[in-house]
């Protein structure tokens, strides 16, 4: 606090050996210059006329960040390959061809769907994809969330960030100054109701939207 403004201070880590990204060694940002921001980002994610193409957001980019593992793929191939192996080799046997010429090869075959077995056996199950209707359920219990931004006080909206799980990423670069916002929603919902608006638990996964960066003039 300086002045009767909070500040926001970040100081670029000793363990660095060379500077990133040009950060300074210190820089501070006053409280009431990100606010404006971040208030606009969550009164447009969440307005009512914006709610589904939020939620198709959080669709596609937990389909995007929830795909098999690649060890469980290839698991999956081979164990597939070694089916359609045996079967040839099978057929090879009912046509007559001698036992010992392929022994090896269903022997390798064996071992190989054994050990695919395996891994799809250890291997944790894939996680349910969030589906479009219950991101909307979720979401639009924040319908009224623009409207209370404009009256909470300053504590209030610091549990509502909290509940939202909102970080906040800032950098400078050149003469102006760089914002990147995510809220990601929890389980355990958000709580509005101390400040005017009803409690609501969303999906089993959290719900994450992120805003990409966005640039405005640094203050003199």
């Amino acid at each position: 606090m300086a002045r009767g403004h909070a500040f926001y201070r970040c100081k670029a880590s000793p363990d660095y050996s060379l500077t990133v990204n040009n950060h300074p060694p210190s820089l501070a940002v006053r409280e009431d210059r990100l606010l404006p921001h971040i208030d606009a980002w969550l009164a447009t994610i969440f307005a009512p006329d914006r709610i589904a193409a939020t939620a198709r957001q959080v669709v596609d980019a937990d389909a995007a960040g929830n795909r098999e593992d690649p060890t469980v793929t290839r698991a999956r191939a081979t164990l597939v390959e070694c089916e359609q192996k045996l079967a040839k080799y099978l057929d090879g046997l009912e046509a007559g061809i001698p036992a010992e010429l392929i022994a090896v090869r269903v022997a390798v075959a064996q071992r190989e769907r054994k050990a695919a077995e395996a891994v799809l056996a250890t291997a944790p199950p894939a996680p349910t994809p969030l589906g479009f209707d219950e991101v909307m359920g979720a979401l639009t219990a924040l319908r009224n969330l623009p409207e209370l931004l404009e009256t909470i006080d300053q504590s209030d909206r610091a549990a509502l960030y909290q509940s939202l799980g909102l970080t906040v990423t800032y950098r400078r670069v050149g003469h102006s100054e760089q914002v990147k916002l995510r809220s990601t929603i929890t389980s355990g919902g958000v709580d509005l109701e101390r400040v005017g608006g009803p409690t609501r638990n969303f999906a089993t996964r959290p719900l994450a939207v992120d805003s990409g960066w966005s640039e405005f003039s640094r203050a003199a």
